[in-house]
């Protein structure tokens, strides 16, 4: 089991065009609201008051899920019984895990989407 890196950071914005023109010019590909590196990694840019997104843990725009990718579903299993018991964890429709890292930040683990270089 194990966890691969990166998969996506989910940012809370209160300007989107603002949030759309700061990653345009870092380099990343642009569909919509979702910027992508070279190998897949997102970043998605919702509005601050989206109430889809986890609570915000200071205010104003900032990240409010990060998403990490594993090698397989098996993973996330292992990783869902390793965590029962320890904090409120649900899966969402697509099966990655989400819950609350102990300073309130969004979490979820995911199967990788991430290509190789």
């Amino acid at each position: 089991m194990s966890i691969l890196g990166l998969e996506r950071v989910v940012y809370g914005v209160e300007d989107l065009a603002l949030g759309r023109r700061f990653f345009e010019e870092w380099g990343l590909i642009a569909e919509g609201d979702v910027f992508r590196a070279a190998d897949g990694t997102e970043v998605v840019l919702r509005p601050a008051d989206d109430p889809s997104l986890p609570p915000a843990i200071e205010p104003g725009s900032t990240v409010r899920e990060i998403v990490w990718g594993v090698e397989r579903p098996a993973d996330l299993d292992a990783l869902a019984q390793r965590l029962d018991g320890t904090t409120r964890v649900s899966r969402s429709e697509e099966g990655s895990l989400r819950f609350a890292d102990p300073t309130g930040m969004g979490v979820a683990l995911a199967v990788t989407r991430r290509r190789k270089l």
